[in-house]
């Protein structure tokens, strides 16, 4: 896009110090918030069901971000930036709205009862809601003008939801394998005016839906893989 001289030098002052506002430390602090501080627990139980998950940060953390890319080419004519935060998040974070949906659909497929008796484990292995925050562009001065560019979005840090399972027959013998969906959760980028703090929170919002409709799919593909009619 072109703009003016007066709005470039604008564009280029809002750039960089939105993204030096934005430590790893304070998208931590956005993440907490809206969580309310608190890490939940581990959602609905289930009588033949155990969740389980892999956890990459401390138990008593709610996320740990760190800055991933920091790439800036600042010249008298030509400006270039790449810079990200990754933001992992604590397993216990999906894994909430994960059990509730996931043990709703086994029930629904009378899961349970088409088992005879045997239990399973299941384990997160990639946690959906981890995300990077990415600020992109370029701007070239023209003399009496500018051209550039900026992209400033959240997406997502894996492409795919994969869970462990184990199946525990009452005979002693064991089933395992794995399980994997689509992470459905979109880059998304802010709305007009919209803060930060906004857009962390409607990613957020999103992907706990998110977790839930994935949580489903994955269970519905468990019961393919046990149960054979």
């Amino acid at each position: 896009m072109k703009v003016g001289k007066s709005a470039a030098l604008v564009l280029v002052f809002f750039l960089f110090t939105a993204s030096s506002c934005i430590t790893p430390r304070k998208l931590d602090k956005k993440i907490s918030g809206y969580y309310g501080n608190t890490i939940p627990d581990k959602g609905r139980k289930s009588d033949f069901i155990n969740f389980h998950y892999e956890n990459s940060i401390p138990d008593t953390r709610l996320s740990s971000s760190a800055k991933t890319r920091n790439k800036v080419v600042p010249a008298l004519f030509y400006w270039k930036w790449d810079l990200a935060q990754t933001a992992t998040l604590n397993s216990m974070m999906p894994i909430s709205n994960f059990t509730s949906s996931f043990v709703t659909e086994a029930n629904a497929r009378k899961l349970k009862e088409k088992l005879n008796g045997a239990t399973i484990d299941i384990t997160i292995k990639t946690n959906p809601g981890d995300f990077h925050v990415r600020d992109q562009g370029w701007l070239v001065y023209l003399v009496l003008a500018y051209i550039g560019k900026d992209k400033f979005y959240i997406d997502p840090v894996h492409e795919q939801f994969s869970v462990g399972y184990t199946v525990n027959y009452p005979s002693g013998e064991k089933k395992s394998g794995n399980l994997s969906a689509e992470n459905i959760n979109m880059k998304k980028s802010p709305r007009f005016f919209q803060s930060f703090k906004g857009m962390v929170s409607e990613y957020l919002a999103a992907c706990d839906a998110n977790i839930k409709l994935m949580a489903k799919d994955l269970a519905g593909q468990l019961y393919a893989e046990l149960v054979k009619e």
